[in-house]
């Protein structure tokens, strides 16, 4: 068991192979522990189709530092009859994302991944790089499992099967999304409802079997499918391509339109 510590300085120290390792830009994130960091995420779909009733750009959520405003929101959205997901993240993609104490409360693997990931929204943000929101989910997930490999191969090998476990779940969590997304979108556009049902019935039946203990319901399928949609077609595109070449914004643009 790492100590309190020991968890700040291998986010630190994450960061900094990050920057130093793999060639993300350098900035001002995860320097120092703050109470502030935990955002509230929400999503909102008409309960007849998955298709988002939030629009704001290419983001289909609005997001909140307090957790009542966005409770507030979720509310006012289903008295309009749609279906909503509340999503609180402890961590998030800028340069004034510090050291969340929620972060520091999750194992070892994970706190790498997400340091990872979120450091390479903030590396777009600095280069100029605009991917498809759903094409830079994919790609920071990417980086925050192969980011994570090359880390704790170097660092401590012992961590090695804890890393490809979580890569082994996501992998059947992003089948999962994706297909019962696939299969409902097609039984809306058909109005099949006892069809509709049966998905329902089944998804939740599954998600409980992976773990997934949250409410599972169109909304659910819009949150996820932003992270799961692009994951084959992107890690098919950087597999065995060393970060420092990719991360490049024409390297990268170029790599992922050849796929």
């Amino acid at each position: 068991m790492m100590s309190l510590e020991e968890k700040i300085n291998l986010v630190k120290d994450v960061k900094r192979f990050s920057v130093e390792d793999l060639g993300i830009a350098s900035n001002s994130s995860f320097e120092r522990v703050s109470d502030s960091e935990v955002l509230y995420f929400l999503y909102a779909s008409r309960k007849n189709k998955i298709e988002s009733v939030i629009n704001k750009g290419s983001y289909e959520f609005k997001f909140f530092k307090k957790e009542e405003e966005c409770d507030n929101a979720k509310k006012e959205l289903e008295e309009q009859d749609y279906d909503t997901f509340k999503f609180v993240s402890e961590l998030y993609g800028s340069e004034d994302c510090q050291i969340s104490k929620q972060l520091l409360e999750r194992s070892i693997t994970k706190i790498a991944f997400n340091v990872l990931h979120e450091n390479f929204h903030i590396h777009c943000r600095k280069n100029g790089i605009y991917l498809n929101y759903p094409i830079e989910e994919a790609t920071a997930n990417y980086l925050g499992y192969q980011g994570s490999i090359m880390y704790f191969s170097n660092k401590d090998k012992s961590i090695m099967p804890f890393v490809e476990k979580d890569l082994h779940e996501w992998i059947r969590f992003v089948n999962f999304v994706n297909k019962y997304k696939r299969r409902l979108s097609k039984a809306y556009e058909k109005n099949k409802i006892k069809h509709i049902n049966k998905l329902f019935k089944k998804a939740i039946k599954r998600a409980r079997i992976m773990g997934i203990r949250c409410e599972l319901n169109n909304a659910f399928f819009i949150r996820y499918s932003h992270y799961t949609a692009n994951h084959h077609y992107v890690f098919n595109a950087l597999k065995e391509i060393n970060p420092r070449v990719w991360l490049e914004k024409e390297e990268l643009y170029e790599i992922l339109n050849k796929v």
